[in-house]
């Protein structure tokens, strides 16, 4: 019976740390951090801390310490510090597909990369030595759906692509809104690499 109450408790804070991570990665910034931190402190002290010893200072204690832990690995993972520009060239892409008549729906994935992540997502053949990334220039999305069809496709990506063009052409720099449908794998299919030079 310990042995089960074990298992479960092991189950319910790995599942706590995945949603919270999946929470950090939607809201990929000083709230999402907060959020991480707060539900893994929550986790820390219903299972793992004797809750006798609980104080609300040690609890703002663990919660500040997870909070920037997470706020580091979003650091670490490339999920923060895009330039304004291309971020500015992603909304008015989201801006001119509403204007359209569509629904974009996307998650931000990876952002400014410091140069071993990038180094790794090179030897996975993922990333290119010289990317944007480096310097802050692009911003990678998950794209569900745009057209409002439930799916993702091609078609899709080209309303994309028609959007981003007409900002480069707006501001008079160069860009590019590249899709990743020559990838095997189905979840990188489902990307789309947005920068501005």
């Amino acid at each position: 019976m310990k042995v089960l109450k074990t298992g479960a408790k092991i189950c319910i804070v790995f599942l706590a740390f995945l949603f919270s991570c999946f929470i950090g990665l939607i809201f990929a910034g000083i709230g999402g951090a907060f959020i991480f931190g707060a539900l893994n402190t929550l986790c820390y002290f219903l299972f793992f801390k004797n809750q006798k010893n609980f104080s609300p200072l040690r609890a703002t204690k663990t919660c500040v310490f997870l909070s920037l832990s997470g706020y580091l690995l979003m650091h670490g993972f490339g999920l923060l510090n895009a330039n304004d520009r291309v971020h500015n060239k992603l909304a008015f892409i989201k801006e001119q597909l509403k204007e359209q008549g569509h629904n974009p729906q996307w998650i931000i994935i990876s952002q400014k990369r410091g140069y071993v992540y990038n180094w790794f997502l090179q030897w996975k053949g993922t990333a290119v030595k010289n990317s944007e990334h480096l310097h802050g220039n692009a911003i990678d999305v998950f794209v569900l759906d745009i057209d409002g069809n439930g799916t993702y496709t091609y078609s899709d990506y080209e309303l994309m692509q028609k959007a981003g063009i007409l900002y480069d052409n707006k501001i008079n720099r160069k860009g590019v809104v590249a899709h990743y449908f020559k990838k095997k794998n189905l979840l990188d299919k489902h990307m789309v690499h947005v920068h501005s030079l």
